[in-house]
């Protein structure tokens, strides 16, 4: 049987089957990638889907925000291209703010040109009262507290990428909105509905309250990012909160692999550069592998990048323990907690290898193992009677029946 190569960044591992059996998933689509980035967000924004032109909404005097997912694919460069055409239609960079959610660091800023220096940045502050104003009660009856950006804005545009998430199904459009950018006893309360079974899942209620909340907003103009392969975009569509549904169909036909049976192996890889990886990738690779993996099979996963761990494991590090860690988190961020929830649910009864680009203490605090080259990962495939190669693992959602 000819050798079967894995390739993750600079790194191409060459590895021998022999005995092992590779299963492969089906999967509807080969994500695309777009060449011309540019052109593909104008035409979001000139040509939504069922909508007009985003311009026609817009005056000079609006105060309008714009919510950011930082960990797009090429944020920075989609960023620039929104900025440009906003403020060719006379909108005032004054009056622009670009908003993200709780805890990141808007690496991106360093990356938008100085003709933007105008322009307003804010990371939410669930603690701020002051930044947190009351908008409306659902339908349900809670009360919604949300950023005071989103709240007093004449015009707002969300900006995100579609993925799958264990607390509202679908991650992005409506859900970038709540409950991120609300309230610290709402994140703490809704944080600890977070379950593994709930991603893909569309008809989830968490998600359906976020569509309410955003239609009490104004209903926004959606800009959502359909990630491909590595640090590619494979989609951008534009519209109003009815195009959420468009978004997640394109993500269902990209990242959603069936497999007809599961396996002793799964060789994951995260293939992306830009902004690196994560351990919000880490965790939902082996949230997705633990779906097909037989009982006491092993997951590898191999990114193409340094392996940037942040709050979780640092809450980890100082000796906080599973559970106090978790329990901090659910109070803090959302997005934190789901991924700190996601690897310890996702590898209970596995064995879970960590290729190069972190190092041994890390991967010791995981309770996880290293692995350092092919012919480790050789050794492990020898052990195993059926295997599969999950190419950009953290972003699919795999399932077998």
């Amino acid at each position: 049987m000819p050798a079967t190569e894995i390739r993750f960044g600079s790194e191409v591992w060459s590895i021998d089957p022999g005995r092992s059996k590779e299963i492969r998933g089906d999967q509807r689509q080969i994500p695309n990638a777009i060449t011309d980035l540019k052109s593909a967000v104008y035409d979001a924004l000139e040509k939504p889907i069922h909508y007009a032109p985003l311009r026609q909404a817009l005056t000079p005097e609006d105060r309008l925000t714009l919510v950011v997912d930082d960990h797009s694919s090429k944020i920075g460069e989609v960023i620039s291209v929104l900025l440009d055409y906003l403020i060719e239609e006379q909108i005032n960079p004054e009056r622009i703010t670009l908003l993200s959610p709780p805890g990141e660091n808007q690496y991106w800023i360093d990356e938008l040109p100085e003709r933007f220096q105008d322009v307003h940045t804010e990371v939410h502050d669930p603690d701020n009262r002051i930044r947190c104003c009351y908008l409306a009660s659902t339908h349900q009856g809670r009360r919604v507290y949300l950023n005071r950006s989103l709240v007093d804005a004449d015009q707002m545009i969300i900006l995100s990428r579609r993925s799958y998430s264990s607390l509202t199904g679908y991650s992005g459009a409506e859900t970038a909105i709540f409950p991120q950018f609300g309230d610290r006893e709402t994140i703490k309360l809704l944080n600890r509905t977070i379950s593994m079974e709930n991603a893909g899942e569309n008809t989830i209620p968490l998600r359906l309250e976020a569509l309410e909340i955003c239609w009490l907003l104004g209903s926004p103009f959606l800009i959502q990012l359909i990630e491909g392969y590595g640090d590619t975009i494979s989609g951008i569509l534009g519209g109003s909160l009815d195009t959420s549904s468009a978004g997640m169909h394109q993500l269902d036909l990209n990242w959603k692999i069936h497999y007809q049976q599961p396996v002793d192996l799964v060789i994951a890889t995260i293939t992306g550069t830009q902004p690196g990886c994560n351990f919000a990738d880490l965790a939902r690779a082996v949230a997705n592998s633990n779906k097909i993996l037989n009982p006491g099979g092993s997951l590898v996963i191999l990114p193409a990048t340094e392996v940037r761990l942040g709050e979780p494991f640092r809450q980890l590090a100082v000796g906080q323990g599973l559970e106090n860690a978790l329990n901090r988190l659910r109070s803090e961020n959302t997005g934190q907690s789901i991924s700190l929830h996601e690897w310890y649910q996702g590898k209970t009864n596995r064995e879970v290898y960590i290729g190069p680009g972190i190092n041994e203490k890390m991967v010791n605090i995981l309770q996880a193992k290293s692995i350092v080259d092919e012919q480790e990962l050789q050794k492990l495939l020898h052990t195993a009677n059926s295997f599969t190669i999950l190419k950009d693992g953290h972003k699919s959602h795999v399932s077998y029946n």
